[in-house]
């Protein structure tokens, strides 16, 4: 569902939960149902990008929680880009339509607090592919990476969401991320992307967002980060490792 960057040169300041993007104005349809109403609130929010009301909508500490802050940072990093989609509600189950792809969403669990989590097909649960926390951070080059969100979308690629911070008086830097580490130890490619820039990312002074894309790869391993100074040289290097 996520591909390629849409925007340049966005600082973004760091918070609990990155702001929402601008609401779209997909349809819904379907008025019988037996959908909570927090489920129904929260799909709707999802239809139309409203990250906000997503996070209204659903139970804190919850997969569903996580994965409406996942969205938020993947909005930050200016990498989403599949626009509204089209909210089909039944009765016991919703179908969201991107018109090139779809998803129906069903087993959604939600009590007085909020949507705590469902079942996508595909996809399946959303528990065992949405990893919320707590954050990582280190000091690598210069920079400061710290890694929030993984999430395991419906074709088994693996999301991970990073801020990265440059003081004042750092010079110049470029960041890259160029392998992901499974927990068993299989190592595939990865590939990061922020603001227009993908594979090596110029980091401007303050804090950026940025999305690390692996291919079908599970959540809890490590990401292989590098730092470049301005002359191409290596500022520094390191595996930083991920909760499961």
């Amino acid at each position: 569902m996520i591909v390629g960057p849409v925007a340049t040169g966005v600082l973004v300041v760091a918070c609990s939960v990155p702001p929402a993007a601008p609401t779209a104005s997909g349809t819904v349809s379907g008025t019988a149902t037996e959908l909570p109403a927090a489920a129904v609130a929260y799909l709707r929010a999802w239809a139309a990008n409203d990250v906000a009301t997503m996070v209204r909508n659903s139970r804190p500490g919850s997969p569903a929680r996580g994965y409406a802050a996942y969205w938020g940072r993947v909005f930050a990093a200016g990498r989403q880009d599949v626009g509204e989609a089209d909210l089909i509600v039944g009765r016991r189950s919703a179908t969201l339509d991107y018109g090139s792809a779809s998803y129906r969403i069903a087993e959604l669990q939600a009590g007085p607090e909020g949507l705590a989590t469902w079942r996508s097909y595909p996809g399946g649960p959303l528990a065992p592919r949405v990893v919320t926390g707590p954050d990582v951070g280190a000091r690598i080059g210069g920079l400061t990476v710290t890694a929030h969100q993984q999430y395991r979308n419906s074709a088994g690629g693996l999301r991970i969401t990073l801020t990265v911070g440059r003081s004042p008086g750092t010079p110049g830097r470029d960041v890259a991320v160029p392998s992901y580490r499974e927990p068993g130890g299989r190592r595939g490619s990865a590939s990061v992307g922020a603001q227009g820039a993908t594979g090596v990312i110029p980091v401007p002074v303050g804090r950026i967002a940025a999305l690390v894309a692996a291919s079908r790869a599970r959540p809890g391993g490590a990401l292989l980060v590098r730092v470049y100074r301005s002359d191409g040289s290596i500022a520094g290097r390191r595996w930083l490792s991920l909760p499961r």
